[in-house]
């Protein structure tokens, strides 16, 4: 079965079929001063005094980019890339909906050197080991580096120890790493939850792990009758400073709606006020993915831009 998608002028043909994914990229039309290309990709380069590393296509794609030998984790991340490295030759490792790509790549002084990958492969389904336990599941396949991968849950911090609590690899899941066999204490935090798991990394082999966080416990907003009466107080409250201490209040031991928090912000009447308040609440909002409609409340749109950088800057910070 053949599926296109196409954004950004990037073509991505999956090819279930034949078990592979090809790009095809717009040309390239700004001046370069060299160009490589090998079976699977090209690098246009360009003098610019900086060694930069860029990687465009395709969108989403998670990349792993590591020393010569396969052994040191440079970088991890999500595509689209651009990075100041240093000069020289890297192993680059390219996974997306379940298809791969790994080849050595050179990155030259005082250039940005731009990559595009011209397919990738399906990646293997044989699983030699399976390891289930409460807090994770690990899978085990044949590969030729010994390689930790953690999948899930995906967006949230991860940190590995080895057994003497030496931190090696810093990241947001999904992220993957080059390491030596043994075990690893593996923690994972996803806001306020955190678990901390040990896991045995076996030689040779790809280890795929999935941590299992659990539900985070429902969190109830405050009843319409109880909601009712808040508002009442703040329409009787005379003083900003005032209504503010109730909503302080009540925020520390309840939870809201974003249509809550909404009707809250029409009690006051000052702009600087509401986005004070906007930000009290949002950490006790139950449904983050509505609250779009409490930017209803502003008037500018300076206040919605800063609200706005500081809803998503809480958001990275804690996992949501």
């Amino acid at each position: 079965m053949l599926i296109l998608f196409i954004a950004q002028s990037v073509r991505v043909e999956i090819d279930e079929d034949k078990g592979r994914v090809e790009i095809t990229f717009p040309e390239v039309k700004e001046s370069y001063d060299e160009v490589q290309e090998t079976e699977s990709y090209v690098i246009y380069r360009t003098k610019t005094g900086e060694t930069r590393f860029v990687v465009p296509y395709p969108d989403g794609a998670f990349i792993g980019i590591y020393a010569e030998d396969g052994n040191r984790l440079i970088y991890s991340g999500k595509v689209p890339v651009m990075r100041r490295i240093k000069a020289g030759v890297y192993l680059v490792s390219m996974s997306y909906e379940g298809y791969a790509w790994s080849d050595k790549v050179e990155v030259k002084g005082g250039m940005s050197n731009v990559l595009y990958v011209k397919y990738l492969s399906k990646e293997e389904e044989k699983v030699e080991e399976k390891e289930e336990t409460e807090d994770y599941v690990i899978i085990r396949r044949p590969h030729k580096h010994t390689y930790l991968k953690i999948k899930e849950p995906t967006g949230c911090k991860v940190t590995i120890k080895t057994e003497r609590g030496k931190t090696v690899h810093k990241a947001t899941l999904p992220t993957g790493i080059h390491l030596k066999p043994g075990f690893y204490t593996v923690e994972v935090r996803c806001g306020k939850r955190t678990k901390t798991v040990k896991v045995e990394v076996k030689e040779n082999m790809e280890n795929i792990l999935a941590i299992k966080m659990g539900k985070e416990p429902r969190k109830e907003p405050m009843s319409p009758r109880a909601f009712s009466a808040l508002l009442r107080m703040l329409e009787e409250a005379s003083f900003s400073d005032e209504k503010y201490s109730i909503v302080r209040e009540a925020a520390s031991k309840n939870y809201f709606t974003s249509q809550q928090v909404l009707q809250i912000l029409k009690k006051f009447d000052f702009e600087d006020d509401r986005l004070k308040v906007a930000k009290l609440l949002y950490p006790r909002v139950v449904d983050p993915e509505n609250f779009f409609i409490v930017y209803d409340a502003f008037t500018f749109s300076s206040s919605k831009r800063e609200l706005r950088k500081w809803v998503e800057k809480y958001d990275r910070e804690h996992g949501r």
